[in-house]
């Protein structure tokens, strides 16, 4: 029976999955019945005063990386993981999650040990974190892990080197940088026309130009009349950036967002009048909470209760109980 549980590899006997699994399982409740006991005689050097057992569930939430690309080159293979921050949440935040990304390609791509490195690079069209990029995690003078990634901030490039290598496929990055002028990004616009028109390529022009006019407005690298200036030559493609289905769900979400708007003025003005009328020594009191709403469906259940609460102390023991559940 149990060289039946066993199998053969190159003349090695081998145990099989299932009895790896047993095996496994033993050590665990070795462990787990008397974590208390165990941990201080296995991990004496550790001095633990207190052991308190955390859940072992570790499930990693869905993540969608910027962009990935397998790259070859001359000393071998490599993966480029490119993650843009437009809003950093700051440098640890930041360095953890690249951590966690270049740990998930490390395993992905290297099943078999091909030892294809992983090379992450955060692009910063706008402000970055001030410190060093990376993860140093250390126990009593112990280096356990230290990972770095690379970053690249726009604001450090100089837009001057991208224009006299004519490398167009990049202009749409030229607001952000240093050394950008009026004058620079007239032609880069101009340039932009000429290299994507020749190709009959509207749809790379459309991208470049919705990427440079939206960094043109965001980074605010010139004065704001010379931004419109600019600005006014881009305008001339309006119709060309209409067409792209982002703006057009864009447009389609501002009109949403501004249809919702609307309906919550209008039924905070209706509070206003209702508690005006009924409970005017309640009006300061309403006035507080209604800054403090946001949600249409609140203010509507707000205004259904000011217009149907039977007296003014029941009133105000509603308008007391919303701040509770702000």
């Amino acid at each position: 029976m149990y060289q039946e549980n066993q199998c053969r590899k190159g003349g090695i006997i081998v145990a099989n999955d299932a009895q790896k699994q047993v095996y496994d399982n033993l050590l665990k409740r070795l462990i787990e019945g008397q974590f208390e006991e165990v941990i201080p005689l296995l991990f004496a050097d550790l001095h633990p005063i207190k052991i308190e057992e955390l859940t072992i569930e570790a499930l990693l939430p869905p993540r969608r990386m910027d962009r990935v690309y397998l790259i070859t080159t001359t000393t071998g293979k490599l993966i480029l993981h490119l993650e843009i921050e437009v809003a950093p949440k700051g440098r640890g935040p930041t360095s953890r999650r690249m951590l966690v990304y270049h740990s998930l390609l490390l395993e992905k791509y290297n099943e078999n040990d091909e030892n294809i490195p992983i090379l992450t690079y955060v692009l910063y069209p706008f402000s970055m974190p001030k410190g060093e990029p990376g993860v140093l995690e250390e126990f009593e003078r112990e280096e356990l892990l230290r990972f770095r990634h690379r970053e690249v901030a726009l604001r450090t490039l100089d837009a001057h080197l991208f224009t006299q290598a004519h490398a167009v496929p990049l202009y749409g990055l030229l607001p952000a940088m240093d050394g950008t002028s009026e004058e620079l990004l007239k032609q880069a616009v101009e340039d932009m026309v000429e290299y994507y028109g020749s190709r009959g390529d509207t749809d790379h022009l459309r991208d470049e130009l919705l990427c440079f006019q939206t960094l043109l407005k965001r980074a605010k690298r010139l004065p704001a009349v010379q931004i419109e200036n600019v600005l006014r030559r881009v305008h001339m493609f309006d119709q060309l950036l209409e067409e792209d289905p982002w703006v057009q769900g864009y447009g389609d979400k501002r009109k949403a967002e501004g249809k919702a708007e609307g309906k919550a003025e209008a039924t905070r003005q209706n509070i206003e009048l209702v508690v005006q009328a009924r409970f005017p020594d309640l009006e300061e009191l309403m006035m507080d909470r209604l800054e403090r709403m946001q949600d249409l469906e609140a203010l509507q259940k707000m205004l259904v209760a000011m217009s149907t609460v039977q007296d003014k102390s029941k009133a105000q023991r509603y308008l007391l109980a919303l701040q509770d559940e702000q």
